[in-house]
């Protein structure tokens, strides 16, 4: 049993990509030496890496023909990478990255910006018609994001990501994979995070690369992890908190044998804050109960430790931009479609 999560809808999205050009899914599966079973989530890893590589060698094209432009052909990411892991920093790393691929590729352009607290990274597409699957945007945005965190070793905490179509049904299979403020129909992909990030060393090389290399396409989608993140321990310990009322910073530090100011301080060299991962936590579960249970919305508010309705419906506005109405309005309609 695999132990990587691969969100259900790039698995959908990319079976049904290839299917409209043409490609026997069931056939690259069923090839030898190992069969693949294509209704089992045991194997959506081994699934999507088979199915994956198919695409690049059978199109000719990294972008798997969902780029307005020309092919983007195969080749291009191991190019990239190699000169990403010979960078100094994440910084720099993430510049020649987007220097490189705005000249070999036609269809999308990349860019880094930094102010002076954030850095974001930007994907911009030149077209989406080709795209109506979202594979590639969610390809893009994923790949760069997870393969910037594999550089450094650890999983970079964001402070935001954003997509450039409408809200989808499937949104909350991105948490796993970005367990932070989400925004859709934005004018270009884009992640971002602490700036203090780009200036941390790569620590991967050639010979780490090569295995990876092995591994990819299918890799970049599966969350990279540092070998203790005390913002995963806990994200995990609120979500599992069985109270409505989720427990303080000091509750939480003393659960995990540390201060509140120890906690605070690893929290921070993680580039993110306690009430960060609270609000993420809240977001989540509200997002869940909102789609998946028909009840009230000041039973919900109540249920996330909220006195009263209008304060919460407050707080939802300001994490999402819509109301709790609103937000569950337009994913039944999505659902419908």
């Amino acid at each position: 049993m695999s132990n990587f999560y691969i969100p259900q809808h790039i698995k959908r999205a990319l079976i049904a990509t290839l299917s409209d050009r043409g490609i026997d899914v069931e056939t690259i599966l069923n090839s030898s030496p190992t069969p693949l079973p294509l209704d089992s989530a045991d194997y959506d890893l081994l699934v999507c890496h088979r199915l994956l590589q198919a695409g690049w060698y059978l199109l000719d094209d990294e972008d798997l023909g969902l780029g307005d432009g020309p092919p983007l052909k195969p080749g291009a990411f191991f190019y990239a990478s190699n000169l990403m892991v010979n960078a100094h920093n994440l910084g720099e790393a993430l510049k020649v990255a987007a220097s490189f691929y705005n000249y070999v590729s036609r269809s999308w352009q990349a860019e880094l910006c930094v102010d002076d607290r954030h850095a974001y990274f930007r994907v911009h597409r030149s077209g989406t018609a080709r795209d109506p699957h979202h594979l590639l945007a969610d390809y893009l945005l994923i790949g760069f994001y997870q393969f910037a965190s594999w550089l450094i070793g650890e999983r970079i905490a964001l402070k935001r990501v954003a997509f450039d179509y409408p809200r989808p049904a499937h949104e909350i299979e991105f948490h796993g994979l970005f367990p932070c403020q989400r925004q859709f129909s934005h004018d270009c992909l884009e992640f971002a995070f602490h700036n203090k990030y780009l200036k941390q060393d790569i620590v991967r090389n050639a010979a780490a690369l090569e295995h990876l290399l092995l591994a990819s396409p299918s890799f970049l989608l599966t969350p990279q992890q540092s070998a203790r993140s005390f913002q995963t321990e806990v994200r995990h310990l609120l979500e599992a908190w069985p109270h409505a009322e989720l427990p303080s910073l000091g509750e939480v530090a003393g659960i995990l044998k540390l201060t509140p100011k120890m906690l605070a301080s690893r929290l921070r060299k993680e580039a993110i804050s306690f009430n960060e991962i609270k609000k993420n936590v809240r977001l989540h579960k509200a997002t869940q109960l909102l789609i998946h249970h028909n009840i009230a919305i000041a039973q919900i508010a109540e249920s996330l430790g909220f006195e009263e309705t209008a304060a919460f419906s407050k707080a939802f506005k300001n994490w999402t931009g819509e109301s709790p109405a609103e937000y569950r309005k337009s994913r039944s309609s999505l659902g419908e479609q």
